[in-house]
């Protein structure tokens, strides 16, 4: 599960809004079977980002 950041109480309360959410198991598993290391490519940010952040090459990340 990602940990968004944020940088007010509002942001906190909108990212947490999600656990109040109902997605039916078939829509979930529907999401993995698109959406999974074999469909997904590539890294999560090009070079020049992560000249900037550290993030991406913190043990098995990335």
């Amino acid at each position: 599960m990602a940990i968004p950041g944020t940088r007010s109480v509002p942001h906190l309360r909108e990212n947490l809004s999600v656990l109040d959410l109902d997605v039916p198991g078939e829509t979930l598993a529907a999401a993995g079977h698109e959406l999974n290391g074999t469909t997904v490519h590539g890294a999560r940010n090009n070079e020049a980002t992560l000249a900037e952040i550290d993030t991406e090459r913190c043990g098995a990340a990335g």
